[in-house]
């Protein structure tokens, strides 16, 4: 007897651990709001700078200032005197998601469960959709509530969701040397950034398993009404934070008055605090045109627990400087990404709890990219900067570590445009403004153009208050918004990603 229930036991845990394989091998194929833990978070990371992030970070082509460490290293040639900086930030970030579902050609009333116009009874699990409907007309038990109308898609009026965080702390702290050798002129840069974050956030509260309305995620043929196919609903929600620690070396030389070249390296360690939980509303019998029946259901399957990230970048650059006008070029060498993750991973049913552990790598060897910048002066007390950034990542070579990411979603190359302008107005005090479009690392659902992700725009000022020998004050303030929609037969899903950013430094030259 004992060994029965012993037999019994494993196979119910059998099967609960097979039903999560199968539930996450099919989330890089669900909905892609809704990617399992890997590498989110790393490709949006703060500027170093609080100059150059008043510039719009174009940058690539000033030279003179310690802040070249971050953009590109032969800058530093050009440095008179040994500079010290340090520099802290502030941060508001807000996500939200507005999913839209309506009526489709097949299933008409389905949209009204996912859609949250109608909530079921329990008492009607299994049964059929039409006759729920109307018996309704009799007794009023089916209703179906009116939706908003009038709300701009993208506002956060609208949005079924709303998640925002906020962080305060000391950002940057750097110095520059400056020294002759072999009869020319040098600088060594250092810097560390020891709270660099990692943000990111995901919710799809409609995540369905097969998703009958997009041929990309397993969508199923028309059903002939010989038989059913069940349509899983799931609640799917993902988290990450955490900081970073960066240090970055530069070298820069002056070969010629008007050439400089240099060398940069940037190395980043931090780990995360990570959760994902598909959490099980409910599934759907698919029948037949409009014939479906809905029954709640439970399974909740969570992972907590921390990732470690590393990786060591490299840097070359060169720099012309002519006499009103300067060419830069920083080039970015390949590097390998890294991710070590342990998770706690539960699943709950109607049966109990089943506790186990995960745990893995991922790493992403990234190719090499390049930033090519223009700067020019048309007065002594006007500069005016451009730059452009491309980094292949659709080249990435991935190596996940299926425990989570069995069929990995991988990036698409991202390439930016940076504008920046400053003004000398006063001996003590000059303005800055800039202007920052920034392609995304992955592309939505149902997009038409299928090899470049939506841009982030940022709008950045700043200023820099100067008392001489004492040093100068830098501030500066980032807006950032990226909107973009993923598109399917049955919904669309309207996504909002902004931030405020606040940065302000001390400089002062020896």
């Amino acid at each position: 007897m004992k060994f029965t229930h012993a037999i019994t036991g494993l196979k119910k845990i059998i099967k609960k651990l097979s039903f999560t394989v199968l539930v996450f091998a099919a989330v890089m194929f669900g909905q892609n709001r809704g990617n399992p833990l890997a590498f989110q978070g790393m490709d949006t990371q703060l500027s170093h700078s609080v100059r150059a992030s008043g510039m719009g970070e174009a940058f690539t082509a000033v030279g003179g200032d310690i802040n070249a460490l971050y953009y590109n290293p032969a800058g530093l040639a050009s440095l008179n005197g040994l500079q010290i900086q340090i520099s802290a930030k502030n941060q508001s970030r807000s996500w939200w998601e507005n999913q839209i579902y309506r009526p489709n050609r097949l299933f008409f009333t389905l949209p009204f469960y996912l859609e949250g116009l109608y909530i079921p009874d329990p008492a009607n699990n299994g049964r059929w959709d039409y006759e729920v409907f109307f018996e309704g007309l009799l007794d009023t038990a089916y209703i179906v509530s009116l939706p908003d109308t009038g709300l701009e898609n993208f506002s956060k009026d609208a949005a079924d969701w709303v998640k925002e965080v906020n962080s305060t702390g000391i950002h940057t702290a750097a110095v520059a040397v400056p020294f002759q050798l072999f009869g020319k002129k040098f600088t060594f840069a250092g810097s560390v950034s020891p709270n660099v974050l990692i943000y990111d956030y995901d919710r799809n509260k409609t995540y369905l398993d097969p998703h009958i309305s997009y041929i990309e995620y397993n969508m199923p043929e028309k059903l002939s009404g010989t038989d059913t196919l069940r349509m899983n609903w799931y609640d799917f929600e993902r988290y990450r934070e955490g900081a970073l620690l960066t240090l970055n070396t530069g070298l820069g030389v002056e070969l010629f008055p008007w050439l400089s070249l240099g060398l940069g390296f940037e190395y980043t360690s931090g780990e995360s605090d990570d959760s994902q939980v598909m959490d099980k509303i409910g599934y759907f019998d698919l029948f037949h045109e409009n014939q479906f029946m809905y029954s709640y259901d439970t399974l909740r399957t969570e992972y907590t627990g921390m990732s470690e990230f590393l990786s060591f970048k490299s840097f070359a650059g060169f720099l012309l400087n002519l006499e009103r006008l300067s060419v830069g070029l920083n080039v970015r060498l390949p590097y390998t990404l890294k991710r070590d993750f342990a998770y706690d991973l539960s699943i709950t049913d109607t049966i109990g709890t089943q506790l186990s552990s995960v745990k893995g790598s991922d790493d992403v060897k990234i190719p090499a990219g390049f930033d090519l910048g223009f700067s020019l002066k048309p007065t002594d007390r006007i500069l005016v900067t451009l730059d452009y950034s491309l980094v292949p990542y659709h080249n990435a070579v991935w190596n996940y570590d299926p425990a989570m990411n069995p069929n990995p979603r991988e990036w698409v190359k991202q390439s930016s445009i940076r504008f920046g302008a400053e003004v000398n107005a006063l001996s003590w005090m000059t303005f800055r403004g800039g202007y920052n479009v920034t392609s995304q690392v992955f592309v939505p659902d149902g997009a038409a153009v299928v090899h470049k992700g939506p841009e982030r725009i940022i709008w950045s000022l700043g200023t820099t208050f100067s008392a001489g020998k004492l040093g100068w004050i830098d501030v500066a303030c980032e807006l950032n918004t990226l909107k973009y929609y993923d598109q399917y037969f049955s919904n669309t899903n309207y996504v909002t990603d902004t931030s405020t950013r606040w940065m302000i430094g001390y400089g002062i030259k020896f």
